[in-house]
């Protein structure tokens, strides 16, 4: 695959202009690569200033560095790399989760992901939920801990929380979340973990 991706850059992504948009597939805290930047869009003439792949070398060279010290891919890349040649749903096509009251998510019978920070989390949270905060890598972690089968409901501060978390969710294959709770909203929160 390093080979492929060394062709794939020399042979048809570096001959393009400086002007070139880029926008990644996947950004920084994804098991996809190393070194992924947190920017969601570049230009190809910034990326061959500044990433270190792009630097003159030959394919042997290149096949090392990119190579070297990647972590395990989690369990959940086989199935979602099946899934990738299969084709997914537009995201826009997936049924949204509908807000659900605190007595139906107490009684949900699913998984469901409390996407709040650990201190909002160890304050109060749905009996049975687990807590995967939504920074850092919150889709490797859900991936890994997740069936992509599992009935999914999600706890959050908002509905920005709520819309990020089923996106990245889908992302990884996770396309069952059925309900949400805005924590305003529950009454019947509990820190006992």
């Amino acid at each position: 695959m390093g080979r492929m991706l060394y062709e794939s850059l020399h042979n048809k992504i570096l001959p393009l202009p400086d002007e070139t948009e880029v926008y990644p597939a996947h950004g920084a805290g994804s098991l996809c690569g190393k070194s992924l930047s947190k920017e969601t869009w570049s230009t190809l003439g910034e990326q061959r200033r500044t990433n270190y792949a792009l630097r003159e070398m030959s394919k042997e060279e290149f096949i090392r560095i990119v190579a070297a010290d990647q972590p395990e891919a989690p369990a959940y890349f086989a199935q979602s790399a099946a899934q990738n040649l299969k084709g997914s749903a537009a995201l826009e096509d997936l049924p949204k989760p509908d807000a659900i009251t605190g007595e139906e998510i107490v009684n949900f019978d699913g998984i469901v992901i409390d996407v709040r920070g650990s201190s909002e989390f160890g304050a109060g949270h749905v009996p049975n939920a687990i807590n995967i905060a939504l920074g850092g890598q919150f889709a490797t972690w859900a991936g890994t801990l997740i069936s992509t089968a599992a009935s999914v409901a999600i706890a959050a501060d908002t509905s920005e929380q709520v819309d990020e978390a089923f996106m990245r969710l889908a992302r990884v294959g996770i396309e069952t979340v059925k309900g949400f709770i805005l924590m305003k909203d529950f009454t019947g929160a509990t820190n006992r973990i």
